[in-house]
């Protein structure tokens, strides 16, 4: 299923590690790759960058690889760009930022939000699992014994786990296998 992805920008180039004086093309580099994971999972991907310090007056956006990439104007922060979105989308959202502001604003609208370290780490696992369930051709079962793609196991009776996870956590997680 298509989900509507924000993405803080510089967030998420933060979490590779210090920004360095390259940052053109730090960014050109992002973009690049998230375009190419937009069309792997089907997403709607916007990235938020900063523009606050030294934007231009207006809110500049654009079409780059498949995903919008919109620069917040002078004087706006990239925060309040996002939280403009996600009231936009409404609960269709999904929020990757690791500013825990934007996180709790995210949730208190009802959307999903994902840390930035997490969504690097399914950015670059997204390649590599589609390659390796096409080589198993097998279904993988979740934690509440139903495969990724609907259907319930085939067992008789439903054996109570004490070592379960809390049922919010498995909502989570199922909501983590599409990325």
């Amino acid at each position: 299923m298509a989900q509507k992805v924000i993405i803080d920008g510089y967030n998420l180039l933060g979490v590779r590690g210090p920004i360095r004086a390259e940052m053109e093309q730090e960014r050109a580099h992002l973009i690049h790759e998230l375009g190419r994971y937009a069309k792997r999972k089907h997403h709607q991907l916007t990235v938020v960058f900063d523009g606050w310090k030294s934007g231009d007056p207006v809110e500049g956006q654009q079409r780059i690889s498949g995903i919008t990439v919109i620069f917040s104007k002078l004087g706006e922060r990239a925060d309040q760009v996002i939280q403009r979105l996600c009231v936009e989308y409404g609960t269709n959202a999904v929020v990757v930022s690791s500013d825990r502001e934007i996180s709790d604003y995210t949730r208190s609208q009802g959307n999903f939000a994902i840390s930035a370290q997490e969504f690097e780490q399914r950015l670059h696992q997204a390649s590599t699992d589609k390659t390796r369930h096409q080589a198993r051709g097998k279904t993988e079962l979740d934690d509440d014994g139903v495969d990724q793609h609907g259907g319930e196991k085939q067992t008789g009776k439903k054996k109570g786990n004490p070592r379960k996870l809390p049922r919010k956590e498995r909502l989570r997680n199922r909501r983590l296998q599409q990325f």
